[in-house]
C-alpha cells in the first residue's frame, strides 16, 4: 500500500473555492480568482504558525564555531529554537541554557571570554540571530540546534501544499472559510467543519509526553 496522495495549490484552491460557492464543479477559477486564493492560502498558512504546534515543520541545523564568534545568522529562520548544544571535537553535545532578550541584553560584557554556556536567538523579518555566551577565544566544534522552521511560500500553482495529509482537511475547509468571505458567498456548513477538521488536526499535532503521578493510598 502506498501513502503518496498529495495536494498541489492549484488543486487545493480550486476545491476550496468550489466548497466556498465560487465557482461550480464544471468551471475551472479564472486567473484572478485563483491569485486571491493562493494569497489566501499562504495567509492562512503563515498564520497557522502562530498557535499550531506544527510538529512536521521540525528541523535541524549545524553551525561550525569560529574564533571569538558572539553571534551566528541562521538563514532559514527557524520559528523557535526548542535545543541548542555545542558538540566539542570528540562529539560530545553540551547542551546550552537559554536566554531571554532582557537577560542578553542585560549582560554587562557580552564579549567576555570563556566555554560556551548559554545562548539568545533573536527571529528577525528573514534570518535568525543566534548569540552565544561566553564567547569563545578559539573556536572548536560545532552548534547543533533543533527547531520548528517556518511553512514555504506558495508562487505558484504547481507548488505542492505543505502539510502532511491529516491537515488536508483542515486546510481545505480553513481555506473554503476564508474565500466565501472574499466573495461574499454563504455556505453555513463551512465555518463548523473549519473549526472541527483544524481542531483534530492541531488535537494529533502534538508530542508525546510521559506523565508520573503519585500512588494513592485509601
Amino acid at each position: 500500500m502506498a501513502v503518496t496522495l498529495t495536494y498541489t495549490a492549484g488543486e487545493m484552491c480550486t476545491e476550496a473555492l468550489r466548497e466556498a460557492g465560487v465557482i461550480s464543479i464544471d468551471r475551472a477559477a479564472t486567473s484572478e480568482e485563483m491569485d486571491v486564493a493562493i494569497k489566501a492560502l499562504n495567509r492562512m498558512l503563515k498564520s497557522w504558525q502562530n498557535t499550531a504546534v506544527t510538529i512536521w515543520k521540525q528541523t535541524t541545523g549545524s553551525i561550525t564555531v569560529t574564533d571569538a564568534t558572539t553571534s551566528y545568522t541562521i538563514t532559514t529562520r527557524p520559528l523557535t529554537l526548542d535545543t541548542v548544544n555545542r558538540r566539542n571535537t570528540s562529539g560530545t553535545d553540551i547542551w546550552l541554557y537559554p536566554m531571554s532578550r532582557q537577560e542578553y541584553q542585560e549582560l554587562p560584557d557580552k564579549d567576555a571570554a570563556g566555554s560556551m554556556t548559554q545562548y539568545y536567538y533573536e527571529r528577525g523579518l528573514t534570518t535568525g540571530i543566534l548569540f552565544i555566551w561566553p564567547v569563545m577565544t578559539t573556536g572548536t566544534g560545532t552548534i547543533e540546534w533543533s527547531g520548528r522552521d517556518e511553512v514555504a511560500d506558495i508562487t505558484a500553482t504547481t507548488d505542492a501544499v505543505e502539510v502532511p495529509s491529516e491537515w488536508y482537511d483542515a486546510t481545505h475547509y480553513g481555506l473554503a472559510l476564508r474565500l466565501s468571505g472574499l466573495f461574499s458567498t454563504t455556505r453555513p456548513l463551512i465555518a463548523p467543519m473549519a473549526e472541527k477538521t483544524y481542531n483534530e488536526a492541531v488535537g494529533a499535532d502534538v508530542d508525546e509526553s510521559i506523565y508520573f503521578e503519585p500512588d494513592y493510598y485509601g
